[in-house]
């Protein structure tokens, strides 16, 4: 098992409204953002990051970095916990770094919004 670094506020939110959040912005979105990378779900991760970019009280580009760095340490942590070939683990590791990269460009206005 893996311990995910998770916002203090996480936990103040029920697992069904929790269980909403994931990897895509929503609707069409979730389509070209899946919750999974090369067949490992990465939902997780990505829920612990949907909770900083809705609920973080002071938004600034500080707390947005923290936000995107934790959202990809905790996708390496269950890359890392949960796959055993190299190959694998190399294109996961990755598509992860890609997200991130994703995230840092595109993500701004899903922060702030």
């Amino acid at each position: 098992m893996y311990e995910l670094i998770t916002p203090p506020n996480y936990y103040d939110y029920d697992k069904v409204e929790r269980d909403t959040w994931g990897c895509g912005p929503g609707g069409l979105g979730d389509y070209l953002v899946p919750d999974t990378v090369y067949g490992l779900s990465v939902k997780p991760a990505c829920q612990r990051h949907d909770c900083h970019y809705r609920f973080d009280k002071d938004k600034n580009e500080v707390t947005r970095k923290v936000a995107d760095d934790e959202f990809l340490k905790n996708m390496q942590i269950i890359v890392d916990a949960t796959t055993n070939t190299w190959l694998l683990r190399r294109l996961r590791f990755t598509r992860c770094r890609t997200m991130y990269w994703a995230v840092r460009r595109f993500g701004k206005g899903a922060y702030y919004g």
